[in-house]
């Protein structure tokens, strides 16, 4: 492995060397009992993490309760739990804030003692590029759990994960900050181009253009010469239908012109000199689209694309997705978009009634469904992108005044939009104004994209930095991770030895009582090890239920024997305790303070154990001591010694194996 150069103090790694990779499920949707929406426990989908934006979650939207966690794979996950999204999509990364569990989208991390949950984290957060090169899938990509495990991570010393987690979290705070400021500077630059197209209306940004022009043709005249253009064009259209259809015109078939829509000037603000207002429809020809109808018979059709109202916004149009629609040859040639087409919607929510922007024969063939208007300017160049321009800002008040309201769609008629009023300079004018304010919104656009790509390269330098050992410096007394990863594949080598189930004797054949072996314990000075006490103390107690121990961690084996040579003989294993001279009793009140603490581990409290064996719970309780590891390890194993010498047979500590050879392991 060798995605890129590491140093000497750090390893290449994967998933599964650090973490046990859990899966999710999902019970039945249609047996309601199996979810609850207050009770059992939190359920996170996908779906929930779409907008969230924190390092940890509680809950989603639902909950499992005990009968949809046993009616299905859902498993149980501590919390520290790293959920990440293999599915739909790759790459939401959140860490568990209590015992949680989620549906099938997810392979979840639980990961092993002596890695820094905070530092994978961070690396899974920023790994969704890499995860998705490697998933596979046709409708939707997924990351397999073979794959998962295989996922390469750059492993640095424990310390220096801390320090890493700390240090990336702290430059982050930074760019958050940074962030907000950009987009309140773009909010200050979008109400600049707003006050620019104000002027840019109201003629003051040419005001020294029409000195210069005293004698530049008025916009009534431009106004007719579009008028006289649009009849000319309309008779030329009838001609040719006539031609088509092999018929003389009719003496009076001029007369049928449809005169555009004049414009209503009572209530708008007087214009500078030489200019005047104008209706839309003196302007061009405006048609509405095609409406969807999936009823049709599709083998008389032809599949076209066709844009709908999310293709068109303000400003720009979205061609990231376009659908395809079945229609006719007829009304494809009578929707096709030509360049030069404005396009404003009349339908969807309230503020998206007249946003829109001009077609520049983006795709060979497309047409328009019936909420997006098309407007053919009679002239078309900068006209087009006047109109667009005026109609996306000033002439927005207008759509949102005449539109109407119903329960669930914002619209505006045909006639409505025809009578839109439009501020109309001269052409040579308008040409100007069209020059200014693209420059201006390109500049605009290039500040706040060259602030957005600073904060980008930032953070991506941030993390580049951090996962090649380059963000904080090394220290040469931290314990190199090529050790630490040898000691957890050392504890998971024991760990699956000891879970190995026993070979069967042949049938007719008895076995003879061996001796019964030490229980001896991996090395001391890992907080792993004590967890794995509390495992098996908690046994001790009859009257505590294992309930939670089973569901949030199947026990290994050294462990799982404990808790069944003690699941009846608490009294004999704490005489034991105290014959093996080590100096530490342990009561009944002991045991139950064992038990209850790590019932609460995961569920209420969040321990935290040191190496020092200090455990520390929250919610105002006082710190709790504990019997350093190093004492308490030759201790447990000196009692256990006594207990299995003096007091059990060996044929029952078989017997105890064999009943639980099956059991998962603690990955």
């Amino acid at each position: 492995m060798s995605r890129w150069a590491l140093p000497t103090s750090w390893a290449w790694s994967t998933t599964a060397q650090i973490a046990k990779i859990v899966a999710g499920g999902t019970p039945s949707t249609k047996q309601l009992d199996f979810f609850s929406e207050s009770e059992g426990t939190p359920w996170i989908t996908p779906a929930d993490l779409s907008g969230f934006h924190e390092k940890y979650i509680s809950r989603g939207k639902r909950n499992l309760t005990t009968l949809g966690i046993k009616n299905s794979s859902a498993q149980i996950l501590p919390q520290g739990a790293i959920l990440f999204s293999s599915r739909a999509p790759i790459g939401y990364c959140v860490i568990a804030n209590n015992a949680i569990a989620t549906n099938q989208g997810f392979k979840n991390l639980i990961v092993k003692n002596g890695i820094s949950i905070d530092y994978i984290w961070i690396y899974f957060s920023s790994a969704k590029d890499y995860v998705e090169s490697v998933a596979s899938g046709t409708t939707f990509k997924e990351i397999s759990a073979s794959k998962m495990q295989e996922i390469e991570i750059p492993i640095p010393p424990l310390n220096e994960q801390r320090r890493i987690a700390a240090k990336v979290e702290a430059l982050q705070a930074r760019s958050a900050k940074a962030k907000k400021a950009l987009i309140e500077a773009q909010a200050l630059l979008e109400k600049f181009r707003q006050s620019v197209l104000a002027a840019a209306f109201r003629g003051d940004l040419t005001a020294r253009w029409r000195e210069e022009h005293p004698d530049a043709e008025p916009a009534s005249a431009f106004l007719q010469r579009i008028r006289k253009e649009r009849r000319k064009r309309w008779e030329e259209a009838q001609l040719a239908k006539y031609a088509t259809k092999g018929k003389t015109p009719p003496k009076d078939w001029k007369k049928k012109y449809p005169e555009p829509v004049a414009v209503n000037t009572e209530g708008l603000p007087d214009l500078p000199d030489g200019w005047c207002w104008a209706s839309l429809d003196e302007l061009g020809e405006i048609k509405g689209g095609i409406t969807v109808n999936n009823a049709r018979n599709k083998d008389e059709l032809v599949e076209v694309p066709y844009l709908r109202v999310a293709n068109v916004q303000n400003g720009y149009l979205d061609l990231s997705e376009i659908k395809t629609i079945f229609a006719s040859q007829q009304e494809i040639d009578m929707l096709s978009l030509q360049i030069g087409d404005v396009l404003l919607n009349e339908g969807g929510d309230r503020d998206k009634l007249g946003r829109g922007w001009v077609w520049e024969q983006q795709i060979e063939t497309c047409i328009h469904q019936n909420h997006v208007f098309r407007m053919r300017p009679v002239l078309y160049g900068d006209i087009s992108i006047y109109i667009s321009t005026y109609a996306n800002s000033f002439g927005r008040k207008y759509f949102i005044d005449e539109g109407q309201q119903t329960t669930n769609l914002a619209s505006i008629s045909l006639s409505k939009i025809k009578m839109l009023p439009i501020p109309l300079p001269n052409f040579q004018e308008m040409e100007t104004i069209v020059k200014k304010c693209i420059t201006l919104s390109e500049r605009i656009r290039q500040i706040g994209g060259d602030y957005a790509e600073i904060l980008s390269h930032l953070n991506q330098s941030i993390l580049s930095k951090a996962f090649r050992g380059k963000l904080v410096a090394q220290d040469p007394t931290d314990e190199p991770a090529s050790v630490l990863l040898e000691r957890i594949a050392a504890e998971a080598a024991i760990l699956s030895a000891s879970d190995a189930k026993p070979q069967q004797a042949r049938r007719g054949r008895k076995t003879k009582p061996g001796v019964a072996p030490a229980m001896v314990f991996p090395a001391a000075g890992r907080e792993q090890r004590l967890l794995r006490l509390m495992e098996y103390i908690i046994y001790a107690y009859p009257g505590l239920s294992t309930t939670v121990v089973e569901e949030q961690a199947k026990l290994a084996t050294y462990p799982a024997v404990c808790a069944t040579l003690l699941g009846s003989r608490a009294s004999t294993f704490r005489k034991a305790l105290r014959e093996s001279g080590e100096g530490w009793k342990f009561s009944k009140a002991d045991v139950v303070r064992f038990g209850r603490l790590w019932e609460s581990l995961e569920a209420n409290y969040g321990i935290r154990i040191s190496s020092e064996g200090l455990c520390t719970m929250r919610k105002g309780r006082e710190p709790a001591p504990w019997p350093a590891m190093d004492a308490l390890l030759p201790f447990f194993n000196k009692a256990y010694t006594i207990f299995i010498a003096k007091r059990h047979k060996y044929e029952d500590v078989q017997v105890a194996l064999d009943s639980i050879g099956v059991m998962q392991k603690i990955a």
